[in-house]
């Protein structure tokens, strides 16, 4: 930091006192680390931005195959509410399979998560660390989302008139 010794230099030749200079360096080195914590929380902030889009692209994809799911299924979604399956039945019917489909997600996303920490971790001098309770955080969010995107489209499904859902190709 060759620009801030000359700072210090300058301060000393121009006959300052110990004690203001003490009070400018601390004043610097105060505006370079708010210049270093606004730069890092940019970069954090852009770190945090870049897997959101590829995030919010997974929940519209898997709302949307909940949905083509129901769509699909109509017929049999039909049938079962012609024998007498209760809207609620058929609703925890498509919840479930949200469910495991988002879970399969999640373990696959864990799975190659921990694989590429320890591959990172031979090839970089930080030793990196798996935390289980992160592990266990991923697939919570995992459940939760496919909780969340399947309760319309098992709603969807569940409300559906047995006449007309037999009669839909």
């Amino acid at each position: 930091m060759p620009e801030f010794q000359n700072i210090v230099e300058f301060l000393q030749s121009n006959m300052f006192t110990a004690a203001a200079i003490d009070v400018l360096i601390c004043w610097i080195a105060f505006l370079v680390i708010g210049k270093l914590i606004e730069f890092l929380s940019g970069v954090m902030i852009s770190l945090l931005a870049i897997p959101l889009g590829p995030t919010a692209a997974f929940y519209m994809g898997n709302y949307l195959t909940f949905i083509g799911n129901v769509l699909e299924r109509t017929r049999e979604i039909g049938v079962r509410a012609a024998i007498g399956a209760s809207p609620a039945v058929i609703m925890a019917q498509f919840i479930t399979e949200a469910v495991i489909l988002s879970l399969m997600g999640g373990v696959t996303g864990v799975f190659i998560g921990t694989a590429a920490t320890f591959l990172a971790s031979e090839f970089i001098a930080i030793p990196l660390i798996l935390s289980a309770r992160a592990l266990v955080l991923a697939l919570g969010v995992s459940v939760s989302i496919g909780i969340l995107f399947g309760i319309m489209p098992a709603r969807k499904a569940a409300v559906l008139d047995p006449v007309m859902a037999l009669g839909a190709e």
